[in-house]
């Protein structure tokens, strides 16, 4: 292990090399307090180690394994040497049209190979999506994902519990209703919004609480890009 490379509520992502191949990649790892008392945060990591096991993509994050020692589950996913796009545009500002389009095009890509495999991300949003230095884009994080064969069994719907998936300045209108039942529909609006933030350096609806960017979603029309 080299380097932490972020954390969140359930878990770490560690930059480490592989003993034998030498080569660098990236941990992710599921905390111990989730793994013994969250089934509902630990089925979303096993469900994303499966939705990555079946998607291979350049415009998507590759992972390589899942791996468990004791109650340490983690899983050892493609280094991406980058930066994100939500850190890009605050360090930058908003970015040239060309740009902003080029990159929104990765992105549609990844996202058109994941849907045609079956599955929803459901979170795409700048920072989930790494621009690494040879200008390629990558969709990260697939721990919200809802696949058609999860949601024929029932278990998106159980895992969801009617609570709103994503985050606010870019979930669809359809999602915050109702987040088990959504199809690529709403990650294509993750990606609109997304693109508006790449070209006005803000999100849709910059103001306002949680619950009224959610509001605002489905009855506003956002400020035009200048």
């Amino acid at each position: 292990i080299l380097d932490q490379l972020g954390a969140g509520g359930m878990g770490q992502v560690f930059l480490a090399e592989h003993a034998q191949m030498r080569r660098l990649v990236a941990l992710k790892v599921l905390s111990p307090y989730a793994f013994e008392n969250d089934p509902v945060a630990r089925e979303r990591f096993l469900r994303e180690a499966r939705a990555a096991g079946v998607l291979d993509h350049p415009n998507i994050v590759r992972i390589y394994d899942l791996c468990q020692d004791g109650k340490i589950l983690f899983l050892v996913m493609e280094y991406v040497e980058g930066v994100s796009l939500q850190s890009l545009v605050m360090r930058r500002g908003p970015l040239e049209i060309a740009t902003a389009c080029h990159y929104a095009r990765h992105v549609a890509f990844g996202l058109q190979h994941a849907h045609a495999m079956g599955f929803v991300h459901r979170d795409i949003k700048p920072a989930n999506l790494l621009l690494e230095r040879t200008g390629l884009v990558k969709i990260l994080d697939l721990g919200l994902v809802r696949s058609e064969e999860d949601a024929a069994r029932g278990l998106t719907r159980q895992l969801d519990n009617k609570s709103i998936l994503g985050t606010a300045d870019y979930v669809a209108p359809e999602q915050a209703v109702d987040s088990s039942k959504v199809d690529a529909r709403a990650d294509v609006y993750s990606l609109g919004a997304t693109l508006y933030f790449l070209l006005a350096g803000r999100p849709l609806f910059p103001e306002g609480r949680t619950a009224q960017k959610l509001v605002w979603q489905q009855i506003k029309e956002p400020t035009p890009v200048n």
